[in-house]
């Protein structure tokens, strides 16, 4: 049986991190020094996680587990997350200044809980930066998401995403895939954001309980594969796209594309693209600029 070192004074500090939340008693804060830690981590009630930086202070998913499984109240800031980081059914996360990187996990971010997140990188997954899945709440501002294999966010299975002041970009290692949104029977509003260099194109909105809503969002420079979706934007079997704002530029293809579902844009810029096409109900509430 391995003995615990120190108790966690300044005199005394804990010898590992997984000393130091096993002994956390609800509404601990949990200071850590630069350095990379590789542990599987699991938070109980209140715990938060406070790095020197995200440079120097890496948690370090441990044999192929999750990085962090947050608990009821969770919180982290300024520290690197190496590994998928899990928010399960009636856990919480509030995190500050915090990298998620995937290391090629299939997400860096999977939440079936509540997560608000502000200042955050969302990089390096497999499949998806985030997963907003099963009744999970995503509340994302100030943040990068970047070099994720198919998707930045993917909002699925009645959950629902707010993404404020975002950047979505580089989503695009192979061909037919790198999305920069995905909803599918799910409900997501993004308001002032960016997105670019995507393989297969910014968003795609299916279900006939799905909703996305884009304000003051500027898309461009789509690296489109011929193997992926027609269009930018793909709105499909009964979905709902809600615009206002939007800005289409230099993408070569098609940019709207709306099949068995209602377009609603309010502002609608296209350069260097084709028009929209639409089987569907569509609604332009001022004229397309080009």
């Amino acid at each position: 049986m391995r003995l615990r070192e120190g108790d966690g004074t300044r005199a005394r500090p804990f010898s590992n991190l997984q000393d130091a939340v096993t002994g956390a008693a609800p509404g601990t804060t949990i200071a850590l020094a630069r350095g990379t830690f590789s542990v599987a981590l699991i938070l109980g009630d209140r715990i938060t996680l406070a790095g020197a930086c995200p440079e120097g202070t890496i948690i370090r998913g441990d044999s192929g587990r999750p990085s962090l499984v947050a608990g009821p109240g969770s919180s982290a800031r300024n520290l690197t997350l190496e590994g998928i980081a899990q928010v399960p059914h009636g856990a919480t996360l509030d995190a500050h200044g915090v990298v998620f990187d995937g290391q090629a996990d299939d997400q860096a971010l999977i939440l079936r809980g509540n997560v608000t997140v502000d200042g955050a990188i969302f990089k390096s997954a497999r499949i998806h930066g985030v997963a907003v899945i099963d009744t999970g709440r995503a509340t994302i501002g100030n943040a990068l998401f970047e070099h994720n294999g198919d998707t930045g966010l993917l909002a699925g299975s009645d959950g629902n995403a707010v993404l404020t002041n975002v950047t979505i970009r580089d989503n695009a290692t192979h061909p037919g895939t790198g999305f920069a949104v995905v909803v599918v029977g799910a409900t997501a509003a993004v308001t002032h954001a960016d997105f670019s260099d995507l393989g297969a194109g910014a968003t795609y909105v299916a279900g006939s309980t799905s909703t996305l809503s884009l304000t003051d969002v500027r898309i461009h420079d789509p690296t489109l594969h011929s193997t992926g979706p027609i269009a930018v934007i793909e709105v499909d079997y009964g979905a709902k796209l809600i615009a206002t704002a939007l800005s289409i530029e230099r993408a070569g293809s098609a940019a709207i594309v709306v099949r068995g579902s209602t377009l609603s844009v309010d502002g609608l810029s296209l350069r260097g693209v084709s028009d929209f096409s639409s089987s569907s109900t569509t609604e332009l509430r001022r004229p397309v600029a080009t």
